[in-house]
């Protein structure tokens, strides 16, 4: 027998009947890009089907270097491994306290042994999962993102820097409208984040700097 295709559905509106009519079912939704589940939720829309319901809101933030080692410490006793403390910081300088990729260099690490060279092959995959990710961003307006994304791998710019380098990359204006949409959806997918104190803008993870730094997207 084919298995159905989610095309064509409404998840949500399933998830909704799956929330009201059978409670022995509990629902579990995770991703890394907060703004996207916001969405997909409803969280600010009314007529959205999963409008209201009760939920548990669970958010991991960026570890600490202490936290980062602590975290992995745990982890790999939980698999019966002894890491290096100098692979450990490495794997820490290299991948930050992204827990995401902490626990992905954790999987790689039990099929492959803890070394220097597992680390950097949790960085290709990373970076090559990374790549797919932001080529996969909303396929209209695909340059214009990568512009933003690539003026930001070499550091934090404001919101009028950013507009120039998107119009230096196509040669032509482009309105305040739609570049605050352009920016605002990559706030939202969480691959851009808006600093507290001056307002600028920059990347938090490494990976996808190293990814955008590599000129692997422009190919």
């Amino acid at each position: 027998m084919k298995r159905k295709r989610l095309a064509g559905y409404d998840l949500a509106k399933i998830l909704a009947h799956v929330y009201d009519y059978i409670p022995s079912v509990q629902l579990v939704l995770t991703g890394s890009q907060v703004g996207f589940l916001h969405e997909f939720l409803g969280v600010e829309d009314a007529e959205a089907p999963l409008y209201g319901r009760v939920r548990v809101e669970i958010r991991t933030p960026r570890l600490t270097k202490d936290q980062a080692r602590d975290f992995l410490e745990k982890g790999f006793a939980q698999i019966k491994v002894k890491p290096d403390p100098r692979q450990l910081d490495s794997a820490i300088e290299k991948l930050d306290g992204i827990i995401g990729w902490l626990t992905f260099l954790g999987a790689t690490a039990r099929s492959r042994n803890f070394m220097e060279e597992t680390i950097d092959q949790t960085l290709e995959e990373a970076s090559r999962l990374a790549a797919s990710g932001v080529m996969n961003f909303r396929q209209i307006a695909k340059a214009r993102y990568l512009a933003i994304l690539t003026r930001l791998a070499h550091g934090t710019a404001s919101w009028s820097g950013l507009k120039r380098s998107v119009q230096a990359e196509e040669g032509g204006s482009v309105s305040d409208y739609v570049f605050s949409s352009l920016l605002s959806n990559l706030v939202t997918a969480t691959l851009v984040s808006k600093k507290s104190q001056d307002g600028s803008y920059g990347i938090e993870d490494p990976v996808l700097i190293r990814t955008l730094n590599s000129g692997a997207l422009r190919a």
